[in-house]
């Protein structure tokens, strides 16, 4: 759980309802932040990335605001992409961001960690978790069925809360002069980042600013 005020704070008065276009198409209008500052910033001919620094300085959030659409983008993303890495390079930039505030429905982590090797936890036969219960219920082998996941993100002007909650289920058995507009009026991606390591903290996207499920 985190939260954060910005490094540089979003003005209330600026604050004003503008439109957006979701994925299907639909036309809402979300309460959008604007403010013009000097951001980390780049366009990598795919999409324009911004990175919106908290206090402190070490954790940044990243917008990544595709030229195409949002699936396609997201399908290339990699740990390296440049939507998950704050910029090395700054600009004058005029941003325009919805403000918004969701909470993603629960889902399964099983098969992602699986596929990253961590499978003997999963595995009846071979999970060892004496070091942590010595004596199981009834005699037991634990072993891990399953692993939720749940995360909630709130921006705002005033700064960033984010949360996520891991249940784990145990069974027996370049220089710009001019300034940049970037304006987030469709889908985008967006995360939040350690600077120091580049540790990815949070990711989603967001369709819809004005609904609360939307990632």
């Amino acid at each position: 759980h985190l939260k954060f005020p910005w490094k540089a704070a979003f003005a209330p008065t600026a604050t004003a309802a503008a439109p957006f276009t979701t994925t299907d198409g639909s036309m809402v209008s979300p309460n959008v932040m604007h403010q013009e500052s000097t951001f980390a910033y780049v366009d990598d001919g795919q999409a324009q990335i911004v990175a919106l620094p908290l206090a402190g300085g070490e954790l940044t959030v990243l917008v990544a605001l595709p030229h195409g659409d949002l699936a396609t983008y997201e399908a290339a993303l990699s740990a390296g992409s440049a939507a998950l890495t704050v910029p090395a390079r700054s600009a004058d930039v005029v941003l325009s961001l919805p403000k918004f505030d969701f909470t993603s429905p629960s889902f399964s982590l099983g098969d992602a960690l699986k596929a990253m090797k961590m499978t003997d936890a999963f595995d009846k036969s071979l999970a060892d978790f004496t070091p942590m219960c010595p004596n199981p219920p009834d005699g037991a082998r634990l072993f891990v069925s399953d692993v939720i996941q749940k995360a909630t993100l709130a921006v705002q002007e005033t700064g960033v809360e984010a949360a996520a909650a891991t249940a784990v289920i145990l069974g027996g058995t370049d220089a710009i002069l001019e300034p940049t507009p970037m304006v987030v009026n469709r889908p985008f991606v967006v995360s939040i980042v350690d600077a120091p390591t580049g540790a990815l903290l949070f990711l989603g996207h967001i369709d819809d600013p004005t609904v609360g499920g939307s990632p």
